[in-house]
């Protein structure tokens, strides 16, 4: 009935599962839902939680079941879509509930451990495994054409406010506007740390080290966020580079890692940004893995000789 551990495997006390209540590994407790509020109170996350005990439900079938009858009306996904739109555009303590939530998280050690995980999970899987292969096999495996999976579809695309094409221009728009302000929509998020007393945002540790050398060596001043740039023949939406330099330089900063991704994404990624930089009148510098020799073609000083 249930993948993963049996409860009494863990603890030969624990209750097992049952149609209507699943059994929380951690305490022995049973819930209908384990949410990660819940785990949170015990010291442990969702995602920790599913790591030490593989496969182990988060819900029980009576529950699973009680939610995909109501995705299945068309009463069910209009109330579901009704009640997101409402909360997300009319609950002013809605919105500041999620931002202050969001940004606590963020700030928290527990963040920091979380993206530590998921990253090592991503670069195992990105080396040992063909990652458009994996993808497949896991919706061939586990959601072969199931009508959950179809339902899923469907909430997604045709039920889902944000998939609206006026909810898409005002995204949109507001990207366009946030960038002109020298925000992102990361930074909104609170996902952008602003560099020392600046207006400088960086996310990762290759721009904070950029970051530093210019101020090491006082040229800080000729750097600024860079604008979004878009266009017809562009393969997304927008392309918001990292900084501009003497508001001629775009400058793109990114790691082998990152760099591999999104060629597997959109192969010929970089080069595409460099045309649509190019075509909009600017010059297009781009920083892997920290190597500056491009950069001491503009910049009038030595940058010491990175160690790997």
């Amino acid at each position: 009935m249930y993948k993963g551990p049996d409860p009494q495997d863990i603890d030969i006390n624990y209750p097992i599962h049952t149609y209507e209540l699943i059994t929380c590994l951690v305490n022995g407790e049973q819930k209908r839902i384990i949410q990660d509020r819940y785990l949170l109170k015990y010291g442990i996350s969702k995602v920790e939680y599913l790591i030490k005990f593989p496969e182990a439900p988060l819900k029980s079938l009576a529950a699973s079941e009680s939610y995909s009858r109501a995705a299945s009306t068309e009463e069910g996904r209009k109330r579901r879509s009704e009640t997101i739109t409402n909360l997300n555009l009319n609950s002013v303590d809605f919105q500041e509930k999620r931002k202050k939530a969001s940004k606590d998280f963020l700030e928290s050690d527990r963040s920091n451990e979380y993206r530590r995980i998921k990253s090592e999970m991503a670069k195992k899987q990105h080396k040992e495994t063909d990652l458009e292969d994996h993808i497949r096999k896991y919706y061939k495996e586990r959601h072969p054409g199931s009508d959950a999976q179809k339902q899923a579809s469907i909430r997604s695309t045709l039920y889902n406010p944000g998939s609206l094409p006026e909810a898409r221009e005002k995204g949109r728009q507001t990207y366009i506007r946030n960038s002109e302000m020298g925000l992102h929509n990361k930074e909104t998020k609170f996902k952008k740390k602003l560099y020392k007393e600046t207006s400088l945002m960086y996310q990762s540790s290759y721009e904070l080290d950029f970051l530093e050398l210019c101020d090491n060596k006082e040229v800080l001043a000729r750097v600024k966020n860079a604008p979004c740039f878009s266009a017809i023949d562009y393969p997304y939406n927008f392309y918001a580079p990292d900084y501009i330099l003497d508001d001629i330089y775009v400058i793109e900063i990114k790691s082998w890692y990152i760099e591999n991704l999104q060629e597997k994404r959109c192969p010929g990624i970089i080069k595409k940004k460099e045309a649509l930089v190019i075509s909009k009148g600017y010059k297009f510098l781009y920083i892997k893995d920290k190597d500056y020799n491009e950069l001491l073609k503009v910049f009038s000083f030595n940058v010491p000789a990175i160690k790997l």
